[in-house]
């Protein structure tokens, strides 16, 4: 009885915590979402950064080879916004949000707020003689600190700003409607329009050197403004070179008043003078049918990321680069832009531009359907991670906007897979048949997001681990979408049940379907209630291993009012009948709920969250322990999550849930939702979360900042004789016997003079296994049964792998 104890404690010490790695890193194949305002520093012309529409701000210091996004609990939401430098001390900056203007005192590494204003900080500007004056534009206004500069009074979008001290000072404020000046350190100020026609401003810039300050403009009609007397008049600049373009915007470096560049609106071209506006030249010259199989040539002088080479449409996909563009204020050389899904850069002049959002990771020349790995500046919506379950090496993400990648390295490299499938703009879920490795479901759609169904989606299915897609949704409702086609409803998520491999799918804005053909074609469960009221926004399905199957409605909004609640069922005969087991959570339901989990082996323990409708009240995660009887609302570490995304259970350790948000930081419960920690993570805005049951890494899938993991250096090979230390791993984990290859679980990475004994959760020793009976390999296999050979039940299970010097422990789950 002694040494069982000691065994068991000896199990209960090396499972104490839960995070065996604390750093998380972006994986992907980078880019795929909006990018905005890039900004180049004064001082530095390798730091670099950008935005992006889902929040996060990214900074380089090294000229865009990698990326890392600056904390979100600091500064978020920061990309209408170009970044302002201090042009003398080297270490401060601004930036502007809704209502606040943010401050760092270390390069853009840390960021507190220094003031408040109304409206949405657009621009910030310091003045080179007396840097305690900054400027900001707002929405509508213009301020000096936190003075509003009434004169401007135009109640226009704040443009740009530019101050010249030559023959005077004088202070530039450009509006969407009017440039503006004073004479007087923004005391009073004065238009200066005279020789503008446009009705909008779209762009403006200045610089000076020696005894010239010039100033250029850009309008909505399609002409380039150029002033050389501090704006008392305009006159076109000079056309040769020159395309019938609407122009977006124009810079120029502040010491170098000559040199502009412009960017055509309906193109991807970039404009440059050299002899401040007589004569331009195009610059940016890239392959826009790189992704109609056109191979690059000489005559491009843009290196291109895989965006534009896979997605379609290709360069053109984000549209021209006119989300963001900038040049360095001290180098007319550097200059930098997006679009919205790339980034691109050059330091010599535009001579020759590079893709800074992403690294090829391939070999031969670029081109379709090749290898990319991540620089950091990973800016795109994700939904869910996979792991196959046949190979571990094989990984799958699915995203908003650039659909689905795969990774054949665990996560190293990524390869652009929605080849064949009509709906490439997102892939949801994905389903794995446990007949056939290379065959997958997938739940994808043209939708941007799971909110109102605007787009089609449907079903669609590979048969070559993902490489490529067919679409496989006979019998399930279609509709007229216009443009896009005759298509079903957009499909939200898959499963598939084990027992008798029959899939079902959520299609938001319809119902519920069933295949039973392996999706060859679909029936509607008839047996659901068809809405509650108008709501058919179906979201989720689950199939516990107990065969229970649960499907989650999300809610229906009016505009920002909520009308109809979501809701849970649960059938228990495949599909046949159901119960509703979520109408009395919170007194009337949840109006706002996202996505559920199931304790793995009770199924009656649920977890659901709410995000916040009307008040922030009802948001929270809520927990049953009777299947639906009673709903108990959880305290996460006394947050209110107002924007609930996800639970996830660890199906090795249920006791261990993580909760993810977009409005909080990921949190864990390492004791069944009792008390919750911060996962630590830079980018808050989680939607999900996948654990590695292999490796217990965790994957999270965020709100704008891709794939985030703490994935460390795993090896599933064996080890040698005589090494110091093992790190020993249990796959599939956890494992249902009778499904696994072989009908066993293997135990891998051990020296090849280990022994593994297997023990029951209570430290009864059930086996010993030798690796002589396998070769000594580096591996054993245990087949779930005991020294008598009976089975052993559904439950965990712990290993010890021992050799002369080490002891490592483990965790095993079975499932029956």
């Amino acid at each position: 009885m002694l040494k069982r104890t000691v065994i068991y404690t000896l199990i209960m010490i090396s499972f104490s915590g839960i995070l065996h790695s604390q750093t998380f890193k972006p994986i992907g194949m980078g880019g795929g979402g909006r990018m905005y305002t890039p900004a180049i520093s004064p001082h530095d012309p390798g730091i670099l950064f950008v935005t992006c529409d889902a929040r996060g701000l990214y900074k380089s210091s090294d000229g865009g080879d990698s990326w890392n996004v600056r904390d979100s609990k600091q500064i978020d939401s920061c990309n209408l916004c170009y970044p302002a430098f201090d042009p003398v001390d080297k270490n401060k900056m601004y930036m502007g949000r809704s209502g606040a203007v943010m401050m760092s005192n270390d390069k853009g590494e840390t960021w507190s707020t220094v003031r408040t204003l109304p409206n949405i900080v657009r621009r910030i500007y310091v003045d080179p003689e007396n840097t305690s004056n900054v400027y900001q534009g707002t929405t509508y206004k213009v301020y000096k600190g936190a003075v509003e500069c009434t004169d401007v009074n135009d109640s226009a979008q704040t443009l740009a700003f530019y101050i010249s001290t030559q023959g005077g000072k004088s202070v530039f404020a450009a509006t969407v409607k009017n440039v503006w000046r004073s004479d007087n350190d923004g005391v009073t100020w004065t238009k200066k329009m005279t020789g503008i026609s446009a009705a909008n401003l779209r762009g403006f810039c200045g610089g000076s050197s020696g005894s010239t300050t010039r100033l250029f403009a850009v309008g909505d009609d399609k002409k380039i403004y150029v002033s050389t007397n501090k704006g008392d008049s305009w006159t076109q600049s000079g056309t040769t070179g020159l395309g019938a373009y609407t122009f977006k915007d124009i810079v120029c470096a502040e010491n170098f008043p000559n040199t502009a560049y412009v960017n055509a609106d309906e193109t991807m071209k970039i404009y440059k003078t050299t002899d401040g506006g007589a004569n331009w030249s195009n610059v940016f010259k890239a392959n826009t049918q790189a992704w109609q199989g056109v191979p690059d040539d000489s005559s491009y002088n843009v290196t291109l990321g895989w965006i534009a080479y896979d997605m379609q449409g290709g360069i053109y996909w984000g549209g021209p680069m006119t989300s963001g563009f900038c040049v360095s204020p001290d180098d007319p050389n550097y200059v930098l832009g997006v679009t919205y899904g790339e980034a691109f850069h050059t330091k010599d002049g535009g001579l020759t531009w590079n893709s800074v959002y992403t690294k090829y990771a391939d070999s031969g020349p670029r081109g379709r359907n090749k290898k990319w790995s991540s620089v950091g500046l990973e800016c795109t919506y994700a939904h869910n991670y996979y792991i196959h379950p046949g190979n571990h090496n094989i990984h799958y993400a699915c995203f908003t906007d650039t659909g689905l990648s795969s990774s054949e390295d665990g996560g190293k490299t990524w390869a652009f897979s929605v080849k064949g499938s009509p709906f490439e703009n997102t892939f949801f879920a994905l389903a794995f048949d446990p007949d056939d490795p290379a065959t997958i479901y997938a739940a994808a759609s043209n939708d941007h997001d799971i909110n109102e169904p605007d787009y089609p989606g449907g079903v669609v299915v590979s048969h070559d681990y993902g490489k490529t897609w067919t679409m496989s949704s006979t019998g399930l409702l279609t509709k007229d979408w216009g443009a896009s086609g005759v298509y079903p409803y957009p499909c939200s998520y898959i499963a598939i049940d084990p027992s008798d491999k029959s899939l079902y799918v959520t299609c938001h804005g319809d119902g519920v379907y069933k295949s039973t053909n392996k999706a060859a074609s679909w029936t509607k469960i008839s047996t659901l209630p068809a809405s509650i009221g108008a709501n058919k926004y179906w979201r989720q399905v689950k199939i516990h291993s107990d065969g229970t199957i649960f499907v989650g409605m999300s809610g229906r909004f009016l505009g920002s009012a909520p009308v109809d609640p979501g809701g849970i069922w649960r059938s228990k005969d495949k599909g046949a009948t159901w119960t509703s087991i979520a109408a009395n959570v919170n007194g009337s339901g949840l109006y706002n709920p996202k996505l559920f989990d199931v304790h793995p082996s009770d199924s009656k323990i649920i977890y659901w969250g709410n995000c916040s409708t009307v008040t922030s009240a009802d948001a929270g995660v809520y927990k049953t322990t009777n299947g639906g009887v009673n709903w108990t609302k959880l305290n996460i570490a006394g947050q209110t999550i107002e924007q609930f995304r996800s639970l996830t259970i660890d199906e090795s350790e249920p006791s261990t849930v993580y909760e993810s948000s977009s409005d909080f930081v990921p949190y864990v419960s390492l004791n069944n939702g009792v008390t919750w920690a911060e996962v630590p993570m830079k980018f808050k805005y989680v939607r999900s979360v996948f654990i590695d049951y292999l490796t217990k890494d965790l994957y999270m899938c965020t709100s704008g900042c891709g794939i985030w993991t703490n994935a460390g250096a795993t090896s599933i090979s064996g080890g040698g004789s005589g090494v110091a230390d093992f790190k020993p791993i249990a796959y599939p984990n956890p494992c249902r016997i009778e499904k696994a290859v072989g009908k066993q679980i293997k135990i891998v990475s051990l020296p090849s003079d280990a022994t593994v004994q297997i023990f029951n959760s209570t430290g009864e020793l059930l086996k010993s296994i030798n690796q002589s009976d396998f070769g000594n390999l580096g591996f054993v296999c245990w087949d779930g049964k005991n020294v008598n050979g009976d089975k052993v039940p559904q439950g965990t299970y712990f290993y010890i792998a021992c050799t002369a010097n080490v002891k490592k422990t483990g965790k095993i789950s079975i499932l029956r």
